[in-house]
C-alpha cells in the first residue's frame, strides 16, 4: 500500500506558521517549566526519600557510581498534569493518555519503591494500561497494510490484542535501553519529535501539542539527568515513557490516513530492534530466559569497547553520559526517515530493514571485532563472546 513520498519539510505547511507558533509551543514550555522544577526539588530533597527511591549501583546493568534517586518519572507526570489542566495540551487527547498511562506508571514506581513487583505483575499492570487506552481513546491498530493480516485486525478483538501486546512491548522497549545518562530520555525525545513534525505536516495539530507537551516534560527531566546523572527515570517513569510514545504513534496513524502504520514501528525502531534481539539473543543462551536482566545489550557494549576506553581518564559521570551521544545518532536515523517516508510503506518498511542490518553490523563489530563474519554461519551472535559480561560496580 504504497502512498506518495515526501523528501522535505515544508515549512509553509506548519501549523507553527498557521496557528501561531508561540501559542502553540506553550505545551512544551509549561511541561517543560513544571518538570523541570519537579526534577530540580525530587534532587534537592533526596536525603527524606533515598531510603526508598534510591537505585544503588551493584548489579549487572548498573553504570552508574554512586546511589541516585529513582523516581523522575514523578516529574514527567507532573509536567504533562500541568500541560493538562491548564489547557496547553487538549484534554480530548491527552486525559485517554494520562488515565491509562497510570497504571504501567503506578506498577513502575511501586517496583521503584520496593524492589518487590514480580516481572509477569509489571506485565499485567502495562497490558491492563493498553486495554483502558483502546476504550478510552475508542483507538487501536485496525490495519498495518498487509493482505493477509487487515482482515483480523479489523475486528476489534483481534485489533485490541494487538494494540495492548504493541503498547507493553514499547513500554518494556525503553525501559531495557534506560541504562545511561540521557539514554531513553534522549532516544524518546528524538522519536516524540519525529512523530510530532509527521503530526503538523498533515495537519493533526491537537496530537502534535500533546506531543510536544511529552518532549517538554521529558526535556525538562533531562536537565537533571543528562549529563551528571542526578536523577533517573526508574521503572515508574520508563514504562510511562514508553507506554505514551507508542500510544501516540499509534493515534498519529490511526487517526490520519495518510499515515503509514509502519511509521510507528520505524520511529521506534532502536528500542524494537533491542527488544526483540535481547528475546533471540538470550532465548539462544542456556539456563536464560527472556525476562532475565543481562549486561550485553548494544548500549552496554558501546560503553565498554569505546566511550570506556577512549575517556578512561575522564570521570566515570563523563564516561556514562558520553555513550549515549552514540545510541542518539542511530535512533536518529530511522526516526529522519520516519519523517521523510512517513505515508509509504515500502520505503519505511526498507528503512526497518536497513536499521536492522545497521544494529547488527554495530553489535558484530562490538562483540566479534568484525563486521562481517568469515564464514556462512548465522552471523548475529547467539550468546555474549568471552569477556563481555560485565563485573558488579
Amino acid at each position: 500500500m504504497a502512498r506518495g513520498c515526501h523528501f522535505y519539510y515544508p515549512p509553509l505547511k506548519s501549523s507553527l506558521t498557521r496557528n501561531n507558533g508561540p501559542t502553540t509551543l506553550l505545551a512544551f514550555f509549561t511541561a517543560f517549566l513544571v518538570a523541570s522544577t519537579s526534577s530540580a526539588f525530587l534532587v534537592w530533597s533526596k536525603r527524606w526519600h533515598m531510603r526508598f527511591s534510591a537505585d544503588h549501583f551493584e548489579g549487572a546493568q548498573k553504570f552508574h557510581a554512586q546511589a541516585t534517586p529513582r523516581i523522575g518519572g514523578l516529574a514527567i507526570v507532573l509536567g504533562l498534569g500541568a500541560a493538562f489542566l491548564t489547557g496547553e495540551a487538549p484534554a480530548a487527547v491527552l486525559g485517554p493518555l494520562l488515565i491509562a498511562g497510570a497504571l504501567p506508571f503506578a506498577v513502575g514506581l511501586t517496583e521503584d519503591l520496593t524492589n518487590n513487583v514480580g516481572v509477569r505483575r509489571r506485565l499485567f499492570f502495562i497490558a491492563g494500561g493498553g486495554l483502558l487506552f483502546c476504550v478510552l481513546a475508542d483507538q487501536w491498530v485496525r490495519y498495518v497494510g498487509l493482505a493477509g493480516i487487515d482482515p483480523l485486525l479489523a475486528t476489534p478483538a483481534i485489533g485490541m490484542a494487538f494494540t495492548v501486546f504493541a503498547l507493553t512491548g514499547a513500554a518494556n522497549a525503553i525501559n531495557i535501553i534506560d541504562g545511561f545518562n540521557g539514554l531513553a530520555g534522549g532516544v524518546s525525545f528524538l522519536i516524540l519529535a519525529a512523530l510530532a513534525i509527521i503530526a503538523d505536516q498533515v495537519g493533526d495539530g491537537a496530537l502534535m501539542m500533546v506531543l510536544l507537551g511529552l518532549m517538554g516534560a521529558i526535556a525538562g527531566f533531562l536537565l537533571l539527568n543528562f549529563p551528571r546523572g542526578k536523577l533517573f527515570l526508574g521503572d515508574g517513569g520508563a514504562y510511562l515513557v514508553g507506554f505514551l510514545v507508542g500510544a501516540c504513534a499509534i493515534l498519529l496513524a490511526m487517526r490520519n490516513p495518510d499515515v503509514s502504520p509502519w511509521v510507528a514501528l520505524v520511529a521506534c525502531a532502536y528500542p524494537l530492534l533491542e527488544v526483540l534481539f535481547s528475546i533471540y539473543r538470550k532465548s539462544k543462551r542456556e539456563g536464560y530466559s527472556p525476562t532475565q536482566p543481562d549486561g550485553v545489550h548494544l548500549h552496554m557494549l558501546v560503553y565498554r569497547r569505546i566511550t570506556r576506553h577512549r575517556l578512561k581518564h575522564a570521570s566515570a559521570a563523563t564516561r556514562n553520559a558520553a555513550t549515549s551521544p552514540f545510541l542518539w545518532a542511530y535512533a536518529a536515523g530511522p526516526a529522519l526517515g520516519a519523517v521523510l517516508f512517513y505515508d509509504n510503506d515500502t520505503l519505511l518498511i526498507a528503512t526497518l530493514g536497513l536499521s536492522a542490518v545497521a544494529y547488527g553490523l554495530i553489535y558484530r563489530r562490538l562483540t566479534r571485532f568484525r563486521w562481517l563474519p568469515k564464514s556462512a554461519r548465522p552471523w548475529l551472535p547467539l550468546q555474549a563472546p568471552h569477556g563481555a559480561m560485565p563485573s558488579s560496580k
